[in-house]
């Protein structure tokens, strides 16, 4: 009800907590992270903000967007770091 996280990790001693964005053949690159909307990113900062006090965590984090384009062959895949930084 909160929100989810797709995938939290580590980077050294930040947090990066990643939202996963797919897409096929067509689209190109670049083109996922307007799917995170407003309303979309504060379901995924109310989530954090649960998880970070559920697990009395007290860390630098960030937020990373990772696309994923699908289509014939290997699928694309690229990290943005702090992809959601401006949303």
């Amino acid at each position: 009800k909160i929100g989810e996280i797709d995938i939290i990790s580590k980077d050294a001693e930040i947090l990066v907590f990643t939202e996963v964005k797919t897409q096929t053949t067509g689209h190109g690159l670049g083109t996922t992270r307007p799917q995170i909307d407003e309303k979309k990113r504060d379901r995924i900062i109310n989530a954090v903000q649960y998880y970070m006090e559920s697990h009395e965590l007290d860390y630098d984090f960030r937020f990373d967007v990772a696309e994923v384009i699908l289509g014939s062959g290997k699928p694309q895949i690229q990290i943005i770091k702090d992809g959601m930084t401006g949303y």
